[in-house]
């Protein structure tokens, strides 16, 4: 039984060979953007364009060593991952694409575009930066608004401690008037009616 919509085999392939920097490619980096940013990550990889549907890969930077082989092992996860398992129609632009997302921000392995001659872009250099300037937003919009609320608070305290002072005040000083008017009256009427009884 076949489905509605059959997937096709996997077209696209890469392989290990030289990329050129000065033409379009990606590097690929290692490292947790929890711990650091794009400078301090380990460069592990490059990527060129495709050439008959089979990118080259050149692998670098990445040494000798049980972290060197880990480092290369996640670069060819991703490598296999978003070049062919994929299965994207053209997985050179959904890796375009990948560059600005967050998954890209907060994997191990880091990818960036940088297109071909003068004036070299880094499409990552704002998403890799972005987890540690977000976590420094937060933390200071959090530190602003505990600040505020202090701020509130200690004012309402003290606007409702002068209020409630206020309203003792203003009570106190009807009680009296209260007490003034009745023995007023009380003068007064009492006054009156001893007159009359006269």
């Amino acid at each position: 039984m076949t489905s509605a919509r059959s997937v096709p085999p996997a077209l696209w392939a890469w392989r290990e060979g030289h990329v050129d920097t000065a033409k379009d490619h990606f590097a690929l980096r290692y490292g947790s953007a929890e711990q650091g940013g794009w400078d301090s990550w380990v460069p592990v990889a490059r990527v060129g364009p495709p050439l008959a549907q089979v990118f080259t890969v050149e692998f670098i930077g990445a040494g000798e060593g049980p972290s060197a082989n880990a480092m290369r092992r996640a670069a060819v996860e991703e490598l296999d991952y978003y070049l062919v398992a994929k299965r994207e129609r053209n997985p050179w632009l959904y890796a375009i694409y990948h560059c600005q997302t967050m998954a890209n921000a907060y994997s191990l392995i880091h990818w960036s575009y940088y297109r071909g001659g003068i004036g070299m872009e880094n499409t990552l250099g704002d998403v890799s930066t972005r987890p540690a300037q977000k976590a420094a937003r937060t933390k200071k919009r959090k530190a602003a608004a505990a600040k505020a609320a202090a701020t509130r608070k200690r004012r309402s305290a003290g606007s409702m401690a002068a209020k409630t002072r206020k309203r003792r005040a203003a009570a106190a000083k009807a009680a009296v008037t209260r007490k003034q008017r009745i023995a007023a009256k009380e003068g007064a009427g009492g006054r009156s009616a001893r007159a009359r009884q006269k």
